[in-house]
């Protein structure tokens, strides 16, 4: 589930810009608005799992990547749907 940009917006005459953005339309932070989008009913969607999957550890159930700083990977680590690392027996279990 990859966010969708939000679509254009053109300032109406008479926008409060003191509650909303007038070149994206949101509302601004520390007013009522915030969260919202002029013009729109609905509360903004909250987007969670926006980093893409690690398919090292989507594989093989380890990773060992390094991001920027050495502060590891900036992937998510997660399984989909019950996916992911497959168990296999080590030569201690026999």
């Amino acid at each position: 589930p990859t966010p969708r940009a939000a679509g254009s917006f053109v300032a109406p005459d008479g926008l409060d810009v003191k509650l909303f953005d007038p070149t994206t339309g949101f509302g601004l932070f520390g007013t009522p608005v915030w969260g919202t989008r002029y013009g729109s009913t609905q509360p903004l969607q909250k987007i969670e799992n926006v980093r893409p999957l690690c398919m090292d550890f989507f594989k093989s159930g380890f990773c060992n990547r390094k991001g920027p700083h050495n502060q590891g990977c900036l992937f998510r680590h997660d399984e989909i749907e019950g996916k992911g690392k497959i168990e296999v027996p080590s030569a201690f279990d026999k």
